[in-house]
């Protein structure tokens, strides 16, 4: 895992110490190692290492630097960027290629990344459909005048770039753009409406980012960037054919059951590979503990360490901690917890603060953030360079319980038997009173006789607290956001609902949350339940994901039995939220953060600003990141 950097400039006129300063500001991203290569105006003669001291290089026309974080192959033989005997290819990668091990020979069986380079080499723009991994990668073929930029299928790794008539700028983070740059950064309204409307960060999931004029590669496609006019094309996308054969599965239900078990312990047993040591973070839940209970029973358990956060919900500390003491004693391992509950708004504002930094968007400190950036930051003082997660789980194997979002779509769309199947599920899984399940019911009628065909909105109160934005265009964009971008309340099936998660909305939130926040403290973030493989099992039929009341059903009788039945079939789960125990009662300190951001004054009126601080504080969660963002940043809108 690492941060990488290209700077290509048609006249040039790039500042090679102002290139250094940039890959500086990534720096987190690889701590072991630094290398940079520039080329002169022709792009025909030999590259020239730059180090230290000749930082002032006139005439370059390329740049290319390397921050590397060893992990495979710990030597100095897989640093990068690399370059071939005759200097005209170069790879600049950021990711972990798992299944190297099938594709590597004598002189690169210990490396990813020199085993990558080899098969790049001899075909660019197909060779990422043979890898199970994450990657954002630029190879150059200079003889072809060509670079080759690739992302992985599902986005792990980011990949920025931003591109004129005369120049093209790639980089792992967009802090390394904007000092290049040099210019002030100006908010795209509509990114911005779906961190309002949608309340997650607004990790990108198209070539659109927070910013103008800054985009991203989009997740499993090739892109090829010509040297001599200049521009950048989609050129292929990364074959994933369990995703887009997707409704092919015909397994009967042993041999289903075979297959997945199968996949899922391989898939764990690839992520838990490295020469550095390897941590995996615990909550007790059903994705952790499978994880755990594998890489239990297939590695060696000398090696596995365990760490947990204390985690608060409104009634207080969440009972994750406790399971997590359980399975960490269950299997006698050891298990680390990070607590952070006696800290002071001070100390939970200056967290915010630095992620916002980070970051560079405005985050939901509700939601991961601030527990992952915690867990990985503990793990860096102990020496982890790798935490293995449970991210994918609920959306590939259906955790989250939806009936009754589904079954007023359902009655939405005039489809009255399926909207009652799902009502009933509801009602075995959900312990609702009696008057809300006839509340419910009610609803389910008057959608199907009166309100058939109508989008469902996902944010109400933002919906009705439009009026309080005084900025047109960003109103404009909430509208349009609601109405195109937030349909995830309109679709019907499990299935569907399964799919956009992956590929629209919480998986892009969480793998850029988990990325951002663990290689701030240089710990690299991979996910099982994400390998390629698995994304067909979407598609199985609902009885294997919602049974007799337990979601995730399948995976749970997959369970290594080892981590106890109570871990197995345990329901009061709770989602991955915050460490600050008095999150919710922030005093005026906050208040007068967000007062003082011009960026916010533009957006919402002062009034307003006070009355939802003092009042249900629904803006205050939206308007917080924003101004601390604009405090470092000085955003525009």
């Amino acid at each position: 895992m690492c941060g990488l950097l290209l700077y290509f400039d048609r006249y040039a006129q790039i500042d090679v110490r102002r290139f250094k300063e940039a890959l500086d500001l990534m720096h987190h991203r690889g701590p072991d190692n630094q290398s940079i290569f520039t080329f002169k105006k022709n792009l025909n003669t030999s590259p020239q290492s730059l180090d230290d001291s000749s930082d002032d290089v006139p005439n370059v026309t390329l740049a290319i630097g390397h921050n590397r974080l060893s992990i495979f192959d710990l030597s100095n033989h897989s640093n990068q960027p690399l370059l071939n005997t005759s200097q005209d290819k170069f790879l600049i990668y950021n990711g972990e290629f798992y299944n190297f091990s099938d594709y590597s020979d004598a002189g690169t069986r210990n490396s990813d990344t020199l085993t990558l380079f080899k098969l790049l080499s001899k075909n660019p723009t197909t060779t990422f459909d043979r890898v199970n991994g994450m990657w954002a990668s630029v190879f150059g073929d200079l003889k072809k005048r060509k670079l080759y930029l690739s992302r992985d299928r599902y986005g792990k790794k980011p990949l920025y770039y931003f591109q004129n008539k005369t120049s093209l700028i790639v980089s792992s983070e967009i802090k390394a753009i904007f000092h290049i740059l040099g210019k002030p950064r100006v908010v795209n309204p509509d990114v911005l409406a779906n961190f309002i409307y949608g309340k997650l960060s607004p990790f990108p999931v198209t070539s659109e980012t927070f910013y103008e004029g800054i985009h991203s590669i989009n997740p499993g496609c090739n892109y090829v960037y010509n040297f001599e006019n200049g521009q950048l094309k989609l050129d292929s996308r990364v074959v994933w054919q369990e995703l887009h054969n997707i409704e092919n599965i015909t397994l009967n239900q042993s041999d289903l059951e075979e297959q997945i078990h199968f996949e899922l312990r391989d898939s764990v047993k690839l992520r838990m590979n490295a020469d550095a040591d390897v941590a995996i973070p615990i909550s007790g839940g059903i994705d952790s503990s499978f994880i755990v209970g594998t890489a239990n029973e297939l590695l060696d358990r000398s090696k596995l360490k365990l760490y947990t956060c204390h985690i608060y919900g409104k009634e207080g500390l969440t009972p994750d901690l406790d399971y997590a003491r359980r399975i960490a004693k269950k299997l006698d391992l050891p298990l680390i917890e990070v607590e952070a509950n006696k800290t002071s708004e001070d100390d939970f504002l200056k967290t915010v603060q630095d992620l916002v930094s980070i970051a560079e968007i405005p985050i939901n400190y509700f939601l991961a953030s601030i527990p992952t950036f915690q867990l990985t930051q503990q793990m860096h003082k102990n020496g982890i360079k790798v935490s293995v997660d449970g991210i994918g789980a609920d959306e590939v194997f259906a955790g989250y319980k939806d009936y009754a979002s589904l079954a007023l779509a359902n009655a939405t769309s005039f489809k009255p038997l399926e909207s009652m199947k799902f009502f009933a599920k509801w009602l075995k899984t959900v312990p609702a009173k009696r008057h809300e399940q006839i509340v419910l019911f009610l609803r389910l009628v008057k959608k199907m006789i009166f309100n058939h065909g109508e989008h469902h909105i996902q944010n109400t109160p933002i919906d009705l607290m439009l009026t309080n934005f005084s900025n047109e265009k960003l109103v404009e964009s909430i509208k349009k956001a609601g109405a195109q971008t937030f349909i995830r309340n309109d679709i019907c099936t499990t299935f569907g609902r399964q799919l956009h998660n992956l590929t629209r909305y919480q998986i892009p939130y969480y793998l850029g949350t988990a990325d951002q926040f663990s290689m701030a403290n240089s710990i690299e973030n991979r996910s099982p339940f994400l390998d390629y493989r698995l994304i067909k099992y979407t598609q199985i039929p609902d009885k294997f994901k919602n049974q007799k009341g337990y979601n995730k059903y399948l995976l749970r009788t997959l369970m290594p039995k080892s981590v106890g039945e109570d871990i197995i079939w345990r329901k009061d789960k709770k989602g991955f939220g915050t460490s600050y125990k008095n999150i919710r009662t922030l005093s005026d300190k906050s208040l007068d953060i967000i007062l003082d951001s011009n960026f916010v004054r533009t957006l919402v009126p002062t009034d307003t600003v006070r009355k939802d601080f003092k009042g249900k504080s629904f803006l205050t969660r939206y308007l917080l990141p924003l101004a601390m963002l604009d405090h470092k940043y000085k955003i525009l809108m």
